[in-house]
């Protein structure tokens, strides 16, 4: 296992980066899932994505499916992958701690498109209920949740042939220079704390290759087609093929990392959780503080207060239009 790492970053938006090569015993046998799992439904399209009601998903061809949840991966075929050993021991090197959770796992296809904007993963906090998204990112902005918050560290790694699609990211913050993984992407993997590390992935695909307006609606999905590559489907017919080096294909591997027993407990048994109305009642005292007198209103439902929310704790870099991360 090589490693590339900062001395010791001290930066809020820094991470210690361990690189996997290779990253899997057998690639071919995580090929046969990606491909074997298809068709894959557009990834705005999914719950919990905020997304202009105006955006063309043309603009943005990407799909997703979750391969593992909250620590669960109800595939045995692919629940050996999600606990990995190697990956579980870069977390820990990443970290600095033994106390290392799988989460999550998930697969992601990105058709022709232009290059993203420098972003950080949506973080998870210990909370009573599911909330957006956006709202997650606004509790990490406004740095007062930091007690309920559970640090993770992502790992990538892809299926590519085209020699753009670069994964580029920021290991000593954004003020130092960037390194990049670029294609065609061999059996590799880089593990670091993305919620902290500013990263993004290259535009995919040539202007030429992008869709044009209106092919696709939020009800598409793409197929295999074997050596012919993806196709994409709307109402059950095909509207455009997408060759082997047009779509850009990663797996996003996701643990949690906890600092003390005791946090892992509190996550564990579901102890101290916020709550929508605590986090409401942290956010409007914030804003008194700045001079903004606010009623609060239920955050998960577009509103004046959501809004005001968005602009007075704003992450920096974000995606304007969809509420997500690449990778």
């Amino acid at each position: 296992m090589a490693t590339l790492r900062a001395a010791e970053p001290p930066a809020a938006d820094s991470s210690r980066v361990v690189r996997l090569e290779p990253a899997y015993d057998d690639r071919a046998a995580v090929w046969n899932s990606i491909v074997g799992d298809a068709p894959y439904d557009l990834m705005m399209a999914l719950p919990g994505y905020t997304i202009a009601p105006d955006l063309d998903p043309s603009v943005m061809p990407w799909f997703r499916r979750y391969w593992a949840e909250n620590g669960r991966c109800d595939n045995a075929k692919l629940d050996p992958l999600f606990r990995d050993a190697r990956f579980i021991a870069a977390v820990r090197e990443v970290m600095d701690t033994e106390l290392v959770c799988p989460n999550r796992m998930m697969v992601n296809l990105m058709g022709p498109m232009g290059e993203g904007p420098p972003h950080r993963d949506t973080p998870s906090f210990r909370t009573a209920e599911p909330l957006p998204i956006w709202l997650l990112w606004v509790m990490l902005a406004s740095d007062l949740f930091e007690d309920w918050r559970i640090p993770s560290c992502a790992a990538v790694s892809w299926f590519y042939d085209g020699r753009d699609g670069a994964y580029e990211y920021w290991p000593d913050g954004r003020s130092s220079p960037s390194r990049r993984e670029e294609g065609p992407f061999g059996n590799s993997a880089v593990i670091a704390n993305n919620e902290r590390m500013f990263h993004r992935v290259g535009a995919i695909g040539t202007p030429e290759q992008r869709l044009a307006p209106g092919t696709i609606t939020h009800a598409a999905t793409i197929d295999h087609l074997g050596h012919e590559g993806w196709t994409l489907i709307e109402d059950g017919r095909p509207v455009r093929s997408l060759g082997m080096d047009e779509l850009r294909i990663s797996i996003l591997w996701n643990a949690l990392a906890f600092p003390t027993e005791r946090a892992q407990w509190l996550y564990e048994r579901g102890e101290e959780q916020l709550t929508v109305a605590m986090i409401n009642a942290e956010l409007a005292s914030a804003l008194r503080g700045r001079g903004i007198d606010a009623v609060p209103e239920d955050p998960r439902v577009e509103s004046g207060w959501t809004r005001l929310l968005r602009t007075e704790f704003p992450m920096p870099d974000l995606p304007k239009l969809l509420g997500g991360a690449a990778n």
